[in-house]
């Protein structure tokens, strides 16, 4: 998610839920991006409302675009507004280092729209630690907004959280914006630790590191099985991906995934497309000079939760000039709202059916500690 310029279109954040926060607030619960913030209990979720709300809201002097947006987008799912003001949040991964660098960034894409003035940066220091606070104009004449944007930054995740009015209304809100900004405060999602498979569990000589961004939802993937598309992973909440060294090589790892309720269903149904599709014919995506094609083929297994998903891949990657190909095998399981995939590619030492037998001696011991816990349904 970038800064919101010309409309304040929201990307996915997750799912809605609404607690008491304090009298006559309520709290919103971004349960797939790790945080919750409250605002009045006035303010609604735009995308629980029916057309002829979101028909007075495009009245609006400067919102028509938002609420057009609100009427159409299905990946709006924490959009506020008591019909007069908006807030939007949301969170991504970035390359940046520090708040200072990403505030600075934000600041220069405003500085150089057209539609913005006043762009006026600062930090304030909140409950949930220190925050870029940037207020800015959008539009010009009667239907020119004010916002707020406040900025959170933590392991590499930007939260933004945006407030807006009618500048002829700012007085009476920004009040509310502020208090509602001291109430953002992150999450920890599902401990997911006692679900993954440590190295021994592999097998012997194997050791379990940590995961390159394996505990992260936002800007890390689940699902790419032959390059597919999973709407899935919009409805990740928690996630713990290690892998297990052997030798010099990483030839297996394990990734434990919690989502919202159904996600986890809807993940698996989306991967058993996806395996039929790429086991039917050979997927091939070309990006620049890279050709990368995509194969699988069914793999039987037995003592796995019914409906669990299990191939065989090879995958060629042809760049340069040069040719490398690549084996594996790759297992699917869900118990509750819980995933848990085994993913394994041959290294030196261990073969193709050696890798086969180990991920799927991995892949039942991971069903027997999905088993072993109590688990949302």
């Amino acid at each position: 998610m970038r800064v919101r310029i010309a409309t304040f279109v929201l990307v996915v954040v997750g799912g809605i839920a609404g607690t008491a926060h304090a009298a006559n607030w309520r709290t919103f619960h971004a349960t797939t991006q790790g945080f919750a913030l409250s605002l009045p209990d006035s303010w609604v979720s735009v995308s629980t409302l029916d057309q002829a709300a979101l028909n007075v809201l495009a009245k609006e002097a400067g919102f028509a675009s938002i609420a057009s947006s609100a009427s159409s987008s299905t990946d709006i799912t924490i959009f506020a507004s008591d019909k007069t003001a908006f807030m939007d949040a949301g969170g991504y991964r970035t390359s940046f280092t520090s708040i200072d660098t990403v505030a600075a960034d934000a600041v220069k894409t405003l500085h150089a729209s057209k539609n913005t003035a006043q762009v006026t940066p600062s930090f304030v220091v909140l409950p949930s630690g220190k925050a870029a606070l940037i207020t800015y104009l959008l539009g010009t004449g009667p239907g020119q907004v004010k916002a707020s944007e406040y900025i959170f930054f933590r392991d590499s995740i930007v939260h933004v959280v945006n407030y807006a009015s009618p500048v002829a209304k700012w007085a009476h809100y920004s009040s509310t914006f502020h208090e509602s900004a001291q109430t953002f405060e992150y999450e920890k999602g599902q401990d997911l630790s006692p679900l993954v498979l440590s190295g021994a569990e592999v097998g012997k000589g194997f050791q379990s590191e940590p995961f390159p961004g394996g505990t992260s939802v936002i800007g890390e993937t689940t699902l790419d099985l032959c390059n597919q598309t999973f709407a899935s992973e919009s409805l990740r909440t928690s996630r713990l991906q290690v892998h297990y060294k052997y030798g010099k090589d990483f030839p297996i790892s394990n990734e434990v995934v919690a989502y919202t309720a159904g996600g986890a269903a809807q993940a698996l149904a989306e991967v058993k497309n996806a395996a039929a599709a790429c086991s039917a014919a050979t997927i091939t995506r070309i990006q620049g000079s890279n050709r990368v094609s995509f194969h699988t083929a069914p793999l039987n297994v037995s003592g796995l939760p019914a409906g669990s998903v299990a191939v065989t891949l090879h995958v060629v990657l042809q760049s340069a000039g040069k040719t490398i190909t690549e084996d594996g095998v790759a297992i699917y399981m869900v118990r509750g709202n819980i995933l848990s995939g085994v993913y394994a590619y041959t290294a030196p030492g261990l073969p193709m059916a050696k890798i086969s037998e180990l991920a799927i001696h991995s892949a039942k011991r991971s069903a027997e500690k999905l088993g072993g816990l109590t688990l949302a349904a």
